[in-house]
């Protein structure tokens, strides 16, 4: 732990030195350019008021006049791209400028009304901002009125809408890549603001952390994204993207109140009082000249729908952005959460869904997290964008879930589990436009990692990489993209592993408004402390260290395109993956008894395909999305565990749906709005019980609402029909529930 904190210390330090090295260079005079045009409408040829023009990696920018012109002063001399943007119409993405001192660089625009909303820029699939139909791989994008209008408590629960995704209890499968192994591991990588939000001891998502009325849109990324995110990104990467701090000061204070439905059969009544939920959430941001800042406070109640479901938490989140100068800003961040809930690994039985056995009647687990950062960017030379940030992750929670009674494995005398995590990590990171054809991206990362266990053990663990990315746009139509990165990591028992990530893009645009994409990509994901040390006795179950584990590996390929066809708006995909040492747990016998052991099994595939179609009617009142996933997941390889021999199989993948169908609606008539939200998740093969009943999952979700300013009132009915349904063994999902939200901006 010293060496960690001395680690932190030295790291802020050099973060201090480099803001004060640049702040130097950007007090020193230095000649300025300008970039002025116009913006029109591409049918009609008549000027665009209001557009938003932002010369890219920067703060730069302006509003075009009456007259559709615009006029960006002071912008330092090198080669630049300029983004323009409107509501209802397609943003567009200048090719090169170059600026040189004392002159103007002249940039027009002409932009097409959308007859329906498609995303217009997104950052996470190359590292760097890029027009939605020049990302080399499936990209889908979440916006924040599609989170105010279904208003769930976590970002979990709205990202099950999302094409080609799914959860298991609560962990994400982005095109079946992760299964299940309850909060220990997770194959996508989660960022906040591009950080990384996983904790240094299980390494899974905590989905209570996100705020999800500070989230401007959320982008999810499908296939192995290791060559510029390193591990936990096999399988796909989602980022949420918070709002950022407003000019003018708004405070929002948010509240929903909600009541479960008592379920359709009297023996699953656990009790006879009413069973509710309840969410209350303030926001305020505003700027105090170059300061801006924006801060949060939520609270979350629920009794549960089963019982040792329910739940208390508490959330705070803060950004504070500086803007030292038009290029060089700097932003720090902090989140916090607290929850204190009931803790329920499997039901009574199936036909006692909603009861836990009587011994576990009660448990439960609390947890802190605490995630701070800094994150600086500047413009450094004519054509190079520096970033640099930081960030510290603690995780702890505490329960008193181990068993003490004597086993071959676990002596614990005590039944209170205690676990500490410490995670601090550093980034920089180059961008440089060489000239107008090609542009480059190079970083650098470091991560130091501490735990301390009852659960885990003390351990401690290192992580370092260097990624390089290159672009060509070898014509008008046609960009290439290659980039490699070299991850090395190390646990405190000896292991040691080096990892070598390429991947390949290409994009083809064939119009304004269709481009075609082909990706193939190596990833990886080291094994968490969890996998490796867990040592414990729950609920029946005793769970084995298995500290051999290796990093799993796997290829990624896509193709694929996307085509804006009048009102349509059509994303369609064939994509294949293969991969090796998947780690899962495992049955196993040890000592004459069965334990539970994370293990590598050799070979495994996945291969299937997708399509992604929305469209919009009325001047876009109304709106009509569906998306459809097809999976072949197969395990082909296994250990037997009393030779230690490979067998060929050829069986199903355990937890991984064969189709995915969703579907949305919304009608918007005013100032009144009425959506319905509907997924089809076919059933599974379950590992820990395999011959327990499973259904498909089949939920639909109603919303209907009115805005009366500064007030918007929505009432939610989630899971209207009360279909009753598990994602794994002996537990159930949500049933039934209707709530309402009020909202008040000022």
């Amino acid at each position: 732990m010293e060496r960690l904190m001395r680690f932190y210390r030295n790291l802020l330090i050099f973060l201090l030195l480099s803001n004060f090295a640049s702040l130097y260079g950007q007090s020193q005079p230095q000649a300025r350019g300008v970039i002025a045009g116009h913006v029109k409408e591409t049918t009609t040829n008549e000027a665009l008021p209001g557009v938003n023009v932002i010369v890219e990696g920067t703060t730069i920018g302006a509003a075009s006049d009456i007259d559709g012109r615009f006029v960006i002063r002071g912008v330092p001399p090198g080669n630049y791209r300029v983004r323009a943007t409107l509501i209802g119409y397609i943003a567009s993405l200048s090719s090169t400028v170059k600026v040189t001192a004392g002159d103007t660089a002249v940039v027009n625009f002409q932009l097409r009304e959308s007859a329906i909303d498609v995303p217009e820029v997104v950052v996470t699939a190359s590292r760097k901002a890029q027009s939605f139909l020049e990302t080399p791989v499936s990209v889908s994008v979440v916006n924040a009125r599609q989170i105010e209008r279904q208003n769930f408590g976590t970002l979990e629960a709205l990202l099950e809408f999302a094409p080609g995704v799914s959860l298991m209890s609560g962990q994400i499968n982005i095109r079946g890549s992760s299964g299940y192994s309850r909060g220990a591991g997770s194959r996508v990588l989660l960022l906040v603001d591009g950080v990384p939000m996983l904790p240094g001891d299980s390494g899974d998502i905590k989905w209570d952390q996100v705020p999800p009325n500070e989230v401007e849109r959320v982008e999810v990324v499908k296939g192995a994204a290791s060559s510029l995110y390193g591990s936990n990104a096999l399988g796909g990467v989602v980022n949420v993207i918070t709002k950022d701090p407003s000019e003018t000061p708004i405070t929002v204070f948010k509240s929903t109140a909600g009541i479960y439905d008592k379920p359709r059969y009297p023996e699953w009544r656990f009790t006879e009082r009413t069973l509710f939920y309840n969410f209350q959430d303030i926001s305020h941001s505003r700027s105090f000249g170059k300061l801006k800042m924006r801060a949060s406070l939520g609270r979350r109640e629920s009794t549960g729908y089963a019982q040792n479901r329910n739940y208390q938490r508490l959330n705070g989140f803060t950004k504070l952005k500086y803007n030292f100068t038009t290029t060089s800003f700097v932003t720090a961040y902090a989140n916090y959460a607290r929850n204190h809930g009931g803790e329920s690994i499997a039901a009574n039985s199936f036909n006692d869904i909603t009861r836990v056995p009587e011994s576990d009647a009660g448990l439960s687990t609390t947890t802190r997290r605490l995630q701070t950062g800094v994150a600086y960017q500047t413009i450094l030379g004519s054509n190079i964008t520096f970033r640099l940030r930081d960030s510290f992750y603690f995780n702890r929670f505490q329960n008193d879930l181990a068993e003490t009674d004597p086993n071959p494995f676990v002596q614990a005398n005590d039944p209170h589990i205690d676990s500490r995590a410490y995670k601090n990590d550093v980034e920089a990171q180059l961008d440089i436009e060489l000239n107008p054809v090609h542009s480059s991206t190079f970083g650098v990362t470091g991560a130091v990692n501490h735990i301390n266990s009852t659960l885990f053990g003390q351990h401690d663990g290192r992580d370092f990489s260097t990624y390089l990315q290159h672009e060509w746009k070898a014509s008008t139509a046609l960009t290439l993209t290659g980039s490699l990165r070299f991850d090395y990591h190390w646990v405190d028992t000896g292991l040691k592993e080096y990892h070598l990530n390429p991947r390949f893009g290409m994009v083809y645009v064939v119009s304004p408004n269709a481009s075609l994409r082909l990706s193939s990509g190596r990833g990886f994901r080291a094994a968490t402390m969890a996998e490796m040390f867990t040592l414990t006795k729950a609920s029946g179950f005793v769970v084995i260290p298995n500290p051999n584990l290796s990093s799993e590996i796997g290829w990624s390929h896509e193709v694929g395109g996307q085509f804006v066809l009048s009102n349509f708006f059509v994303n369609p995909a064939v994509f294949w993956s293969d991969y090796e040492d998947l780690i899962e747990g495992r049955f196993v016998t040890k000592r004459n008894q069965n334990v539970i052991q994370f293990q590598n099994f050799n070979r495994a595939r996945i291969r299937g395909a997708e399509i992604d179609i929305n469209t919009s009617f009325w001047k876009k009142r109304l709106t009509i999305g569906g998306s459809y996933t097809y999976l072949d997941a197969r395990q082909l390889e296994r250990r037997n565990d009393l030779t230690g021999n490979l067998e060929k199989v050829d069986e199903p993948l355990q937890y991984r749906p064969k189709h995915l169908l969703t579907g949305q609606a919304t009608l918007t008539l005013g100032r009144y709005f009425f959506g319905v939200d509907s997924r089809y998740v076919s059933k599974v093969s379950f590992a820990v019980f395999p011959d327990q009943p499973h259904v498909a999952q089949k939920v639909t979700n109603f919303n209907a609402g009115v805005r009366i300013l500064p007030a918007e009132i929505t009432l939610n009915v989630y899971n209207a029909f009360d279909y009753y349904y598990t994602q794994v063994e002996s537990n159930l999902e949500p049933i039934r529930s209707v709530a309402l939200t009020t909202a008040f901006a000022f």
